[in-house]
């Protein structure tokens, strides 16, 4: 009898510690069956929220305060990847801190490189190089800034979800239709408006916003030639101020990700102004930036506002 009073004792005590030491998915019994996907940058993020819903966990190993130039993964950005059941990357040499990993995984993942999904426009170049490996080199990698890109990326994302989870084909694809009918609303009415404007004129001194630009009908006499993370010489930024004042361009277009000063060196040589935009969602610095509807609004409006 003594015997069955002490492990009725030990029971009382440890089962409660036995149980709080499990998760609440384990002490539940119920296993999450939502997909996790991991991003290299924010933009993609928005894209699988707005078409996963409720049935995908995604994060971003950017978040929009870095540049995905110089980023560097942690052990734990790895160990994200390493239990991801899909990523989604932009490639063009955008993310080589990535790349070996996903060479290591790509048999046991759903890779998704969206500069390689037919129909992407690129500037500056190509996709590939001659032996089909991504080549920063060979193009400008900002695709997304490009709402036509951007459709395409996302309609990727979308078939990519359906073959992770075929079950949910009709939710996925339900999200997708409703997302791409807001996205086209939103961006007729700002081309509308840039259309309206009687002076188009500007100078991106950031290499991330020609694709923004051309596509929503700005003229950019002097193209951007800048690469990411270095800046131009004494020289370069003579000759660059001449050309400024000889085309008579007031407006002068940064990144806000950017330490560089040039731009305010530009302005302030040429009686210009300097407008910072955003390649990246960051909503902890820009509130409307929270999505890409709202970073393409924002960097389009800010730049109308100073045109007008």
């Amino acid at each position: 009898m003594k015997k069955i009073y002490i492990l009725v004792f030990l029971v009382i005590i440890f089962f409660p510690v036995l149980f709080i030491g499990l998760k609440g998915d384990e002490r539940s019994g119920v296993v999450s069956d939502k997909l996790k996907v991991i991003t290299s940058v924010n933009i993609l993020e928005d894209f699988v929220k707005e078409i996963g819903g409720e049935k995908v966990e995604v994060e971003s190993l950017i978040t929009g305060l870095e540049t995905p130039h110089t980023f560097s993964m942690s052990p734990g950005d790895r160990k994200k990847l390493m239990e991801a059941d899909m990523i989604v990357t932009i490639g063009m040499g955008l993310e080589v801190w990535i790349d070996d990993i996903l060479k290591e995984i790509a048999s046991e993942k759903i890779i998704v490189t969206t500069s390689r999904v037919p129909g992407i426009k690129v500037i500056g170049g190509s996709v590939d190089d001659e032996h089909g490996h991504d080549n920063h080199n060979h193009g400008n990698p900002h695709i997304w800034l490009n709402p036509d890109n951007a459709r395409l990326m996302i309609t990727a994302i979308k078939d990519s979800l359906i073959k992770a989870d075929p079950v949910n084909k009709e939710y996925y694809t339900k999200n997708y239709k409703y997302y791409l009918s807001e996205l086209n609303t939103e961006i007729l009415e700002l081309k509308n408006r840039v259309a309206r404007l009687d002076d188009r004129r500007v100078f991106s001194y950031a290499a991330a916003f020609p694709y923004l630009l051309d596509y929503f009908g700005f003229e950019t006499p002097l193209p951007s030639r800048v690469v990411p993370g270095q800046d131009i010489s004494a020289r370069e930024i003579t000759s660059l101020i001449k050309q400024l004042k000889k085309e008579d361009i007031e407006v002068i277009i940064e990144a806000r990700q950017s330490g560089s000063k040039i731009a305010e060196t530009l302005a302030r040589e040429t009686g210009g102004k300097v407008v910072y935009l955003t390649p990246l969602l960051i909503p902890e610095i820009i509130p409307e930036t929270g999505s890409y509807k709202g970073l393409i609004r924002y960097n389009i409006e800010t730049i109308i506002n100073v045109l007008k």
